[in-house]
């Protein structure tokens, strides 16, 4: 499972891009961004495991082609990304 975000399209600029156009336009240090897009993934990763324990639970009744497994995983998902973000 990897995470997609709207600048993997073609023709939208990387990420990288988009911390340096920000950086320059806004005059703010982006030095530490890493912590920042690692405090978002963690975030992420809270709030996936609060809708895989509801879906567990019963509350969100059936997906359309999704399983529990399926949302635990992207717990984890976001959770290395936290952690990848750091390293």
């Amino acid at each position: 499972m990897t995470i997609e975000g709207p600048n993997q399209v073609d023709g939208y600029p990387d990420g990288d891009a988009l911390v340096a156009r920000y950086a320059e336009r806004s005059g703010r240090d982006v030095g530490d961004i890493d912590f920042y897009v690692a405090f978002a993934r963690w975030r992420a990763a809270c709030i996936q495991a609060g809708v895989y324990s509801r879906y567990e639970g019963g509350a969100l009744g059936e997906g359309e082609g999704e399983t529990a497994a399926d949302r635990l995983d992207g717990v984890y998902v976001q959770a290395q990304a936290a952690y990848d973000a750091l390293a």
